[in-house]
Parts: C-alpha cells; sequence; structure tokens
C-alpha cells in the first residue's frame, strides 16, 4: 500500500510534529521515494533560510498583565 502525504505532512515531519508512526512511515518512504526525499530536503533548506524570531516584551507589558491577572484571581 501506498500512502500519499500532503505537504503539510512533510512540513510537520521537517518541525517534527508529527506522531512517531507518521515519522516511521515518511522515513521509509522517503528511502524509497526519491520525489518524497527531494520535497523533504528543500522543505529544510527553506526551513534553514527563514530567520529565527525571538521576541522580547518590555517589562511594563509583563507587569500589566500579571497585574490583570492578580485582579481576575
Amino acid at each position: 500500500m501506498v500512502d500519499s502525504f500532503t505537504l503539510h505532512s512533510l512540513v510537520r515531519f521537517v518541525y517534527q510534529e508529527s506522531c512517531e508512526a507518521e515519522n516511521l512511515q515518511l522515513t521509509e518512504l522517503a528511502k524509497e521515494d526519491s520525489e518524497i526525499r527531494e520535497e523533504i530536503n528543500e522543505i529544510r533548506v527553506a526551513k534553514s533560510l527563514l530567520p529565527g524570531a525571538s521576541f522580547y516584551p518590555r517589562l511594563v507589558t509583563i507587569d500589566k498583565i500579571l497585574a490583570y491577572s492578580r485582579k481576575q484571581a
């Protein structure tokens, strides 16, 4: 039986967000299917080119969130 995976499935695989069963299936499929293997490699390259984003809120923002949280409790 040949499983068909969507691009979404491959992206989840590259980002390690898929379940173990799906990981095993995709790993085996990639060994046998050069098109799937190439697609996975292209996604990995694209992922490596994305900038890492880190956002740090200002301390006043954190203080406001904490103050609001205390009011709700």
